[in-house]
């Protein structure tokens, strides 16, 4: 029988993590005029799909709390050579186009050094099925979706070391997954 193995998880998703303590640090003394939750996801993996955000969603809904709009973050420390290029993928939900607009600009001003490629819902590129964000979105909350450039279609597309022993922090762009983490 095939056995499950753990593997590090240096980018995949411990690069979202790290970007989640840093909005923490950065937002500290901002005073925005809506609440921010920061939240880590578990449970995205299959065989449990999405547990954690699931089971996020319902105690929100249960609480009446009122979303507006959830940026997700999956792997960002890792691009093919050459090219230092993100993923933007918005969802179906109205508004989730403003935000990805929002995303690209901030993108230009931010990390000029980076390229952002936007990824409408209609293609396959667009990362959103493959993510926690898909639950947002079937509650019918806008959203957004920060990840490297791949393409679900092709299975050659992204890192190498997605899922496997060799995604260690050595093969992490960290200057990548902080220009990615800024915008």
């Amino acid at each position: 029988p095939r056995q499950r193995v753990t593997t590090h998880g240096a980018d995949d998703n411990a690069t979202a993590t790290a970007l989640l303590l840093g909005a923490a640090a950065v937002l500290g003394d901002a005073h925005p005029r809506h609440d921010i939750w920061l939240v880590h996801l578990t449970g995205e993996e299959f065989p449990s799909d999405d547990l954690g955000a699931r089971h996020f969603l319902s105690e929100m809904m249960r609480a009446r709390q009122d979303i507006r709009a959830v940026v997700i973050t999956d792997f960002i420390g890792w691009h093919y050579p050459s090219k230092p290029r993100f993923q933007i993928s918005p969802t179906s939900v109205q508004g989730s186009e403003r935000m990805a607009a929002l995303a690209l600009d901030a993108a230009e001003k931010l990390a000029p050094e980076l390229s952002a490629t936007y990824a409408a819902r209609n293609k396959l590129r667009n990362s959103v099925f493959q993510t926690d964000l898909l639950e947002f979105e079937l509650y019918g909350i806008p959203g957004i979706l920060f990840n490297e450039d791949m393409d679900y279609s092709d299975p050659k597309s992204g890192s190498p070391h997605n899922h496997q022993s060799t995604d260690v922090v050595a093969n992490i762009d960290l200057p990548f997954a902080v220009a990615v983490a800024k915008v």
